[in-house]
């Protein structure tokens, strides 16, 4: 799917609805970060961000297990994220970083609201 320089600055959460979705292509917009859910689009080979206004990525793109190919070239993204991209299998080693960081850190989770339990005594 493309939505190549289409002057987006967000994407919607509910595009990870696309299940079925092996590739696509977001390079060429203003979009300065990403819904989290893009990590539940597990069918993905091939997600191309190149030339965006991406700082960070969710740590969430670490469960993207069959994703080939990774373009984030173009972006203002941190040392540590374009060290590791740059390395030999850069889009592995990165992947693995997410997922290994995606557990340590919650405070990326969605914030949920606070539901009420009361004690029902019979």
């Amino acid at each position: 799917t493309l939505f190549r320089s289409n002057n987006l600055s967000r994407i919607p959460p509910d595009i990870s609805k696309l299940h079925n979705l092996v590739y696509l292509d977001l390079s060429s917009n203003k979009l300065r970060s990403l819904p989290t859910e893009l990590g539940n689009m597990v069918s993905l080979r091939e997600l191309l961000l190149n030339n965006n206004l991406l700082r960070n990525l969710p740590y969430e793109l670490g469960r993207l297990f069959q994703l080939q190919t990774l373009g984030l070239k173009g972006n203002p993204l941190s040392q540590e994220i374009l060290g590791m991209y740059q390395e030999p299998d850069g889009t592995r080693k990165l992947l693995n970083h997410m997922l290994d960081n995606l557990a340590v850190h919650p405070e990326q989770l969605p914030q949920r609201p606070w539901i009420t339990v009361t004690d029902r005594k019979s």
